[in-house]
């Protein structure tokens, strides 16, 4: 199973780190954002990062110039399907998923990049929650390269092991158990 496009909900500081990554990783990807003013910053930042990086020696000349085209952005959901970033507010990214799960129906999986909204929750917005799933990014995205796959009680295992192999995941953990509330680190900090 090959993921070639990566679509991001959102162009703040995570989904611009979680689409530059991809695109480092050779894959193509579909930045989401309603309005253009953060797509215009989020190109900013994206350029400014890998121009970083290629100063301090992590990137070559190449490597930094090869994922400049790979990157898509638009104002257009229908122009999406894969990955989501929106803001940590349950009731924006149930309805986020409810419009993915209509928009994508043959995506490999649905990940919002949550660490505290259980995954069970917003799988229960579409109409196949077996293909949800988390994806909890440690900031930021292009520097920490550490994603923790984090599952529901009913995500299947064709999704997670598409997740895991996923453009964006190549140093990630699995959560366990499977009904935990977000992340690990959510989890460890959490006074409850």
């Amino acid at each position: 199973m090959s993921i070639s496009v990566v679509a991001v909900v959102g162009a703040g500081f995570m989904g611009t780190g979680i689409a530059e990554s991809a695109a480092l990783a050779g894959k193509h990807v579909v930045l989401y954002e309603p309005d253009e003013r953060p797509l215009r910053q989020s190109r900013g930042r994206r350029s400014a990062s890998i121009e970083k990086r290629m100063l301090n020696g992590k990137l070559t000349r190449d490597e930094g110039e090869r994922p400049r085209d790979r990157v898509i952005y638009t104002t257009r959901f229908e122009d999406l399907g894969g990955a989501e970033a929106v803001i940590e507010d349950a009731t924006l990214k149930r309805e986020v998923f409810a419009r993915l799960d209509e928009q994508v129906p043959d995506a490999d999986f649905l990940a919002p990049n949550t660490s505290s909204i259980p995954i069970a929750e917003l799988a229960a917005a579409t109409s196949r929650p077996q293909r949800v799933l988390g994806l909890c990014f440690f900031s930021p995205v292009p520097v920490m390269r550490l994603v923790e796959v984090v599952a529901a009680i009913d995500t299947a295992e064709t999704a997670l092991a598409a997740a895991e192999e996923s453009p964006v995941t190549s140093e990630s953990a699995r959560s366990a158990p499977r009904t935990a509330r977000g992340s690990s680190s959510t989890r460890c900090g959490s006074p409850t």
